[in-house]
């Protein structure tokens, strides 16, 4: 396959490399950008790509044959190489990665024995780049190793944000269609399709009996994580319809004598996903999980919030609601909008809707897809490719409708005007109204910095908000 791709001379191409050799050869830099593309070890016929996006790995499946390449069907190249120089392009991809010893070490002269599979390397074959028994790249080339030395500490300090530099970047699937970590197969224990905090969830409320899980559920390994909040359905008395769309049917309902929340998905799938994200993520300002009905198609049980979604909540309410909940944790959302940011009775603000959220190891299939066109940062749209900065984006749309009362983003421009738009470096405008210019121009506007890495961190935009609100220029 690799002479049909034009691969082998290719410093990024390691040949066989495994998912695991892979992650110890990205390892070694911890650098944002760095990539390498291999024979899929699990898919025959597949190339995958492998690279560091901030603080995470990431896998993609490349597919195709010569003529057409690609990674998602709408995004097609004549050549690996052009897929590549592609991603190049985007600031996703950035460098090489070298390759190393099982010390990480980096490889640099002539080798007695294949570091992979220990086979001995002919004296006539001591300068070569790939194992001839198990096809894997054995070196780089020396511009390479000597390129890699002298740019890795400057690279890695100036590539990545703030928060992901002395990280330990953590092995995630991306958003290759890998079917076992959505179905209803029971996952390996050491499978890391879990959250690491699933653990870790609050105890059901008092008075609340845990149910048994039914026999479908016994063997899955999500829903046994989930079973110390499985609820009994006859203790669930279902009332009124409150919303319903394409993520499925929300309704108001009580849980014994408390007001709670049902809702119901249409896959089961996204219900334990959406469950496994929330179990354990107890914050001040996301949405309690109670629990979780377990029946033929099982449902999440979420807490009340008396005053809907942001996007409902009238003018004067908007700098209250601002200066008192402005750290929310967006970043683990993966849809940040104002109509999945509810309000309680005493104007708290909680986001919810975590069905595009993600974990070390989770997938998500279609991201692009599932997140509505108008709160799509560049990125999403040019490659379905999101990154800790889309919801930093998504975060600037939504004070934009805070001060429009709700109003539909880009409303007068069609679904094609709006991709031309945003990837052309365009974005939402000024709201007018309540909203102060100059602190839309400094703290909003860098949201929509067409680079990814060039956006702010929540926490900046918590910290300037804050001073703008002690200075009393309001919000």
């Amino acid at each position: 396959m690799a002479d049909a791709a034009g691969l082998l001379f290719c410093e990024w191409y390691h040949g066989k490399v495994d998912r695991a050799q892979s992650v110890a050869r990205l390892r070694n830099s911890n650098c944002h950008g760095d990539f390498l593309v291999r024979e899929s070890s699990t898919r025959d016929g597949f190339l995958a790509l492998s690279f560091i996006s901030y603080d995470k790995l990431v896998h993609y499946l490349i597919r195709g044959k010569a003529g057409s390449w690609f990674i998602f069907d709408a995004h097609r190249y004549a050549t690996v190489q052009a897929l590549i120089d592609s991603l190049h392009q985007q600031g996703v991809l950035q460098r090489a990665a070298p390759v190393i010893n099982t010390e990480g070490e980096l490889i640099d002269g002539d080798l007695e024995n294949c570091p992979e599979c220990r086979v001995p390397i002919p004296k006539a074959d001591a300068s070569t780049y790939f194992c001839k028994a198990c096809g894997t790249r054995i070196r780089s080339s020396e511009e390479q190793v000597a390129m890699y030395r002298r740019h890795t500490a400057a690279r890695s300090a100036a590539t990545q944000p703030a928060a992901a530099r002395n990280s330990t970047i953590r092995d995630t699937h991306g958003y290759v269609r890998i079917d076992d970590a959505t179905s209803d197969k029971p996952l390996a224990a050491n499978s890391g399709m879990l959250p690491a905090h699933a653990s870790s969830g609050k105890p059901l409320m008092q008075g609340l009996r845990k149910a048994p899980l039914p026999p479908r559920w016994r063997n899955d390994k999500r829903a046994l994580m989930l079973a110390s909040h499985s609820i009994a359905v006859q203790d669930v008395s279902l009332g009124a319809v409150l919303g319903t769309g394409r993520m499925g049917t929300v309704r108001q309902a009580k849980l014994l004598s408390k007001t709670v929340v049902c809702k119901m998905q249409p896959n089961s799938n996204a219900c334990l996903h959406e469950s496994l994200c929330l179990l354990g993520l107890q914050h001040e300002n996301v949405v309690e999980m109670v629990g979780v009905v377990f029946e033929d198609e099982p449902f999440l049980i979420l807490e009340y919030c008396a005053n809907r979604d942001l996007a409902r909540i009238g003018n004067r309410d908007y700098c209250d609601v601002l200066a008192t909940n402005n750290d929310l944790p967006v970043s683990l959302s993966g849809d940040v909008a104002a109509r999945n940011v509810l309000v309680t009775q005493h104007m708290i603000c909680k986001l919810a809707d975590f069905e595009l959220a993600t974990w070390d190891g989770s997938v998500l299939q279609d991201y692009a897809r599932t997140i509505p066109l108008r709160w799509s940062a560049p990125e999403i749209l040019l490659h379905e490719l999101p990154t800790i900065f889309s919801d930093v984006w998504a975060f600037g749309v939504l004070v934009w409708e805070v001060y429009k009362d709700g109003a539909k983003p880009f409303a007068e421009l069609k679904h094609e005007d709006i991709k031309c738009l945003v990837q052309g470096g365009g974005h939402i405008d000024y709201p007018g109204g309540l909203c102060n210019r100059k602190i839309w121009e400094s703290i909003i506007e860098p949201c929509f910095a067409t680079e990814p890495t060039q956006r702010p961190g929540m926490t900046d935009i918590k910290d300037q908000l804050e001073f703008c609100i002690s200075e009393k220029e309001g919000v």
